[in-house]
């Protein structure tokens, strides 16, 4: 039986994330194991029966966490594979940020002080800060922010940065072992609207772009549509990413049958990292 393993602290920012897990959980018999993401929580310690796969579920703290310890091959994320300087020049014209140039933090803030907006990203440590567009301002807020409320700078970060541009709207889509399993809009015209997508039209879109590239084969892709095209955002771990209005049943099952397959089939194997 697949067991979930949920992170249940800091629920203010990420109980959003979590309690549909239990929930899920409750439904369907399965059992689930929950700890606190502490700087003296040794994840190897954990006695938790893995012969059915483990689903891990939390902040992007907690999957790291727990991608370093003896339960990592249940982690799905390569950082090469995710970087945006590995799928930006594959994707080309596909990506609307696909053109960009790496930069520091300093050279951002350089940049900016001298007007105008940037379209900016971690490169690697993808959470350092939430990417988006930003101005001088909103950059430096940012920045003061992260130092304030986690105790952190971000002078060692390099940034992939490209010009900004006008977005129509924006939808998350789950891939489960490699297909798209649901999609959720969460913007459209520059406003938050949350809305499950049952579009076919947006969804076979959707599904060309992850053909076109994924990561990893459980990964989550943010599209976005400008004008009457579609173009690839962003990448996201499948284990930290917001449900919006997705059908998380959909989700949850899709991951617990491959799980499951990938016990059986690889006991003690690493899944594969990417597929291009």
């Amino acid at each position: 039986m697949t067991v979930f393993v949920l992170q249940n602290n800091s629920l203010d920012r990420i109980g959003r994330l979590v309690m549909p897990c239990v929930d899920y959980c409750a439904r369907h018999g399965l059992e689930f194991v929950d700890r606190s993401l502490t700087v003296d929580l040794d994840v190897d310690r954990l006695d938790i029966d893995e012969s059915g796969g483990l689903l891990v579920y939390g902040s992007v703290g907690w999957a790291k966490r727990f991608k370093e310890s003896r339960f990592g091959r249940w982690i799905d994320y390569d950082e090469d594979a995710f970087a945006a300087s590995t799928w930006g020049p594959l994707l080309g014209e596909r990506a609307l940020n696909g053109r960009g140039e790496f930069m520091t933090v300093l050279e951002v803030s350089r940049r900016l002080a001298s007007g105008g907006r940037l379209h900016l990203r971690p490169d690697r440590n993808d959470k350092a800060f939430a990417g988006g567009v930003f101005d001088a301002a909103t950059w430096g807020e940012m920045l003061a922010e992260r130092r304030s409320s986690f105790g952190v700078t971000l002078d060692d970060i390099t940034c992939w940065a490209s010009v900004a541009q006008p977005i129509d709207g924006e939808v998350r889509c789950w891939f489960v072992a490699g297909e798209l399993v649901e999609a959720s809009r969460y913007r459209r015209d520059g406003a938050l609207v949350v809305e499950r997508v049952e579009d076919p039209g947006v969804m076979k879109v959707a599904a060309e772009l992850g053909g076109c590239y994924l990561p990893i084969d459980n990964a989550v892709m943010d599209i976005a549509f400008q004008g009457g095209d579609a173009y690839v955002l962003e990448y996201n771990k499948i284990h930290s990413a917001g449900w919006y209005a997705a059908d998380v049943d959909r989700v949850l099952d899709g991951w617990v049958a491959d799980l499951r397959s990938r016990a059986v089939s690889r006991p003690g194997i690493s899944p594969s990292t990417a597929s291009m």
